[in-house]
Parts: C-alpha cells; structure tokens; sequence
C-alpha cells in the first residue's frame, strides 16, 4: 500500500516538473518570437529598411546639410543627427507639369537646403557653375548673375589676419571647406530669376521635384534612426515610422497660400482692412476705394498700397523671439493689414514702420522686405487724400 503510495507521489512530481518546464519554455519562445532573441521590445533597435536615395529631395536636402562633395557619401552617423525634417512646395514659378519643386530643411537649418540653398559646398556649386560658363548656348548674363548674387568664402584664399578671423566668426564651416553664400538681401524677384536660370540651365534641381498627389512612404523614412518630426504642408506622409510626429506647417501653409494663390491676383481680394498709429480704414480693389469713397484719392497711390500688400513673402526668414529689435513689438507700433478673401479666409501681416520686415501675425518668423513697403501703410488716411 505504501509501495503504491510514493509511485503516485512520484509520478504526480514528475509530470508537475514536465509541466513546469514546458510551461518556462514556452514563455521563453513566446518572448523570442516577439524580439527574434528573446528580448524585451523596449530596447530593440529600428529596423532600417531603407536608404537616403529612396527619397531624392530629402537626400539633396542632406548632401546640401552635410556640405557633401559630390561622390562623398552619407554616413550613418550623419543619418542618426537628422532630428526634424520639414517638406513644402517651393513658392517660386517653376512649372513642371504634374510636379512640385520642394523646399526642404533638416533639422530647422534653413541655410541648406531648400530650393535657393543659401550656403554651398564650394566644389558641389563650381560642378554647376562649369556647366553654364562651358555652355555657348547659355547666355553670358545668367553666369554674371550667379557671381552677383553668390559670393565664395575661403578663408584659404585670403591673406589679411583680419578678414580670414571675421569669415570664420560668420562662416565658421569655412574652415573645413570652403562656401559659397547667397546674398542676404536678395529681391523676390532676384530670387526668381536665379530659380529659373537654375531650372533651366543645370540640373541643379532634379533631386528637389514631387509628383503632385503622391504620398510618401513613411517606411523609406526608417534610415533616420533618431527621427522626431516631420512638418510638412501639402504633401501627405503614409505608415509613417513608430514614433515619428507628422506636423502641418500653419505659418508655411499661409506663406505658401499667400505668395502662390493671393498675393497679385487681385480679384481673389474681397477687402484689406489697413490698421497704423494713425487710424484704420478699409481698401477695396474692385471698385477702388477707401472705407466706400471712390473719390478724393489718387488711384495711384491707393495701387500702391494694395501692390504693398500683396507682394509675395521670399522664404529667406528671420526666426526670432526679439520682436522689438525688427520694431515689430507693440511698442513700436507696426503698421497691420489684413487681408480678407471673397472665401472668407483672413491674414494679417505687420509691417515695420520702417518697411524693412513683416510678418504674419502670430508667428515668430520674420521676412525682409523692401524698405518703401511701409512708407505709405504708417501714413494717416488724411495724408492720402489727393492735395487740393
């Protein structure tokens, strides 16, 4: 009887050690299928599937950040800096049919990238620069200029102790390669003009164009190890990575909405309500006239301040959080007009009272502008009048 009992016992401990053992393995494969190593998830790496290539304007974008000579290569450790990535169609006239033209920035750094890339890699632009000086067909205007508008620093070039120190302050790239820069003062239309030669005399722009109504695939973004944002307007981003934030630019939305859809077509304009240090007062386009007066104004003169309203904003921004130093604080009393669409849709941009910078209300990227713009916006109303 005995015998008997201890063989039950026996055999109850050894298929309860079975079971617990099968059950320890079976945890232990569940836990392998999850990671491929029986791992935690919380620490597995991000599967890169992808490389810079499979997106060209995001991979022009960054050869331009990385100062990259042409058949240098990017690098992973250079992939895992890229932190944000911000992707608009450029407000230039470039026309190719079923595409955009991309500006776009890496992490926030505006002066690579882009459609007009404000610093070069010196061998990278001289590539270009080659190719319109060889060129019989190309007229000798567009290479001059390229010259007036793109200046070189090359601290290896210069001789006075002086002016090699200021270009290293200002350009401290410099030093390991030398840079060409884009003129900080540059014109709207200066701006286009250089943006159609480029387009239509080098390739410079090849990487940059979308397809219009495509998406991106956000799986091509995994190379970006360390990827947190990507801002974007008007171009949608599918599937995109674990952990990756996807923003809709409101500031670059108006700016593209306003240079492209507003800003010279008049028709568009239901009203501009004008505010300065003076008074206030309504513009309308069609018919002209000042708070419902078609009478007792130069038509000229009321153009001009419609012309100044609408003129396109260039993208080579200030960002800053020193309002009072553009003199577009409260204190300085900026001039402010809004701009009202017959879709009901409102902007409101301040002028500075020198004319020098505006910018949308609200925001905290400022635009250089022409200086004569906010001559005529902080004049009172009664100076408007025609003299009598």
């Amino acid at each position: 009887m005995k015998k008997n009992i201890v063989i039950t016992i026996l055999i109850f401990l050894f298929v309860l050690t079975v079971f617990l053992v099968i059950a320890t393995v079976g945890y232990n494969g569940d836990t392998a299928n999850q990671t491929g190593k029986g791992e935690s998830n919380v620490n597995k790496e991000p599967e890169i599937t992808s490389r810079p290539e499979d997106i060209p304007f995001i991979n022009a974008a960054l050869r331009s950040y990385f100062l990259l000579k042409d058949g240098e290569e990017l690098t992973d450790e250079m992939l895992s800096e890229v932190k944000s990535i911000s992707i608009s169609p450029a407000i230039y006239g470039v026309n190719r049919e079923g595409y955009y033209l991309l500006d776009v920035y890496i992490n926030g750094d505006k002066e690579y990238g882009g459609v007009l890339e404000r610093r070069i890699e010196k061998a990278r632009l001289d590539v270009i620069f080659d190719s319109v000086r060889n060129d019989p067909s190309v007229p000798q205007l567009v290479m001059k200029r390229f010259d007036a508008f793109y200046s070189l620093k090359d601290p290896g070039s210069e001789i006075l102790t002086t002016v090699i120190q200021q270009m290293l302050e200002q350009y401290p790239e410099s030093a390991h390669t030398p840079l060409y820069v884009l003129a900080k003062d540059l014109k709207f239309s200066e701006a286009s003009e250089l943006v159609d030669y480029f387009y239509k005399y080098t390739n410079f722009f090849e990487m940059k164009f979308f397809k219009i109504g495509e998406a991106i695939d956000g799986e091509l973004l995994s190379c970006y190890t360390n990827l947190e944002t990507v801002t974007t307007f008007g171009i949608e981003i599918e599937n995109p990575p674990e952990g990756v934030e996807v923003k809709v630019d409101k500031y670059r939305n108006v700016t593209y909405i306003n240079s492209i859809e507003v800003f010279g077509k008049y028709d568009l304009i239901e009203r501009i309500e004008i505010q300065n240090s003076h008074d206030s007062y309504v513009l309308t386009y069609d018919p002209l006239a000042v708070n419902g007066e078609t009478e007792g104004y130069e038509s000229s003169t009321l153009m001009s301040i419609i012309d100044q309203c609408v003129r396109p904003f260039y993208d080579n921004c200030i960002i800053t959080d020193d309002l009072q130093k553009y003199k577009l604080d409260k204190a300085s009393e900026p001039a402010k007009y809004t701009l009202v669409l017959k879709n009901g849709v409102e902007y409101t941009v301040l002028v500075s009272g020198d004319g020098n910078f505006r910018m949308f209300e609200g925001d905290d990227r400022v635009y250089p502008c022409n200086g004569r713009d906010g001559n005529l916006l902080k004049r009172s109303l009664e100076s408007l009048k025609k003299t009598q």
